[in-house]
């Protein structure tokens, strides 16, 4: 259903550097959220409550050796604070729902980079401890296309029966095009793990990799799916330890919290 509302708007974005697409989408939620914030708050009051609340912070300055009056005032630039905060509560709650929806279309696109088909690709499962096998019992194909030229068969390139080795146990794959349900034993319990192989790597389109189990001492099956880091491969933002580990949330809020700062003092928000 997201696909369909949000696949004409924005999938164009996420054939664009993972960088330059989140910038793109965070100026633009952004710029919306701002829009939406200007014109359905009161801004003149919005104003008068703001510069209130900043001359009562600079009133409580000098009462310092009053302690009894510099709680009056406190008390006062919280009251106009809990004021500030419910007039800014309706745009935040009318966006709110859009914003959730286009978060998870994004978790569902943005997250990760494809599996492309006739490249090699794993399904671990981890473990407490070592010990044991996970059999595999093969995978069943929902791809349906008119295109017979397509080759949407399923390669098994280790054995079937794979013991459990440094809590770990992995299958290793190669695959045409398709979106395949495998399927799993371990200690007489079955377990499937969806895995979407597409054509070109500009599909964006995959499977959420990790799944937590947490049950017979199998904590979590995931898939090779490489986890998409925007910034890693931009100048200085590179460099910087913290930033080139985000992920596309990650980069979202730093983003939009730079973007809206800028649009609220150039559209004049307060």
């Amino acid at each position: 259903m997201l696909d369909s509302i949000f696949n004409p708007i924005l999938f164009p974005v996420l054939r664009l550097h993972p960088f330059l697409a989140i910038v793109i989408i965070s100026f633009v939620l952004s710029l919306l959220m701002t829009i939406a914030y200007k014109y359905l708050t009161n801004q003149s009051l919005m104003k008068s409550m703001k510069d209130e609340i900043k001359e009562l912070q600079n009133e409580t300055k000098t009462l310092r050796d009053n302690p009894k009056q510099m709680m009056t005032v406190q008390k006062k630039a919280m009251e106009t604070n809990m004021k500030y905060f419910m007039q800014s509560l309706k745009p935040t709650l009318i966006t709110f729902i859009p914003i959730i929806l286009i978060f998870s279309w994004l978790n569902a696109h943005m997250g990760y980079l494809p599996i492309v088909k006739d490249t090699e690709f794993s399904v671990a499962f981890e473990f407490d401890d070592s010990g044991g096998v996970v059999q595999y019992l093969g995978g069943d194909s929902t791809y349906n296309n008119s295109n017979s030229s397509l080759n949407t068969s399923l390669l098994l390139l280790n054995s079937y029966n794979q013991t459990v080795l440094d809590k770990s146990a992995k299958f290793v794959y190669k695959s045409g095009v398709g979106d395949y349900t495998l399927r799993y034993k371990y200690k007489d319990k079955e377990y499937k793990q969806q895995v979407i192989i597409v054509e070109n790597i500009k599909d964006r389109t995959y499977a959420l990799p990790e799944q937590t189990v947490g049950k017979e001492g199998l904590s979590s099956i995931k898939t090779s799916n490489e986890e998409i880091k925007p910034h890693k491969d931009i100048f200085i933002l590179g460099w910087i330890p913290w930033i080139k580990t985000f992920g596309w949330l990650g980069s979202y809020v730093l983003l939009s919290i730079v973007f809206s700062l800028i649009l609220r003092k150039v559209m004049n928000v307060y």
